[in-house]
């Protein structure tokens, strides 16, 4: 039993992607959150430059092609 994101990956890296089927609910989000330390004065522009990035990314579709790389999908 684990999180089926973590369980994608690993059976892509393992190359066991085929022989495997998800049961079970797997709904419930599991949020993963990334901190920059108020002690570093460009911590609000490199929040902001994350952000911008992973926008442009997904709507260039080049999100999706890096996820699907890991057998993983977009979270939005």
């Amino acid at each position: 039993m684990d999180n089926e994101t973590a369980l994608r990956y690993t059976a892509k890296t393992l190359g066991i992607t085929g022989r495997l089927r998800f049961v079970g609910s797997d709904t419930d989000l599991s949020y993963l959150y990334v901190a920059f330390s108020p002690a570093i004065a460009e911590s609000p522009e490199l929040a902001k430059a994350m952000s911008d990035g992973i926008r442009a990314l997904r709507a260039s579709g080049k999100l999706g092609r890096i996820l699907s790389a890991y057998g993983l999908r977009d979270w939005k």
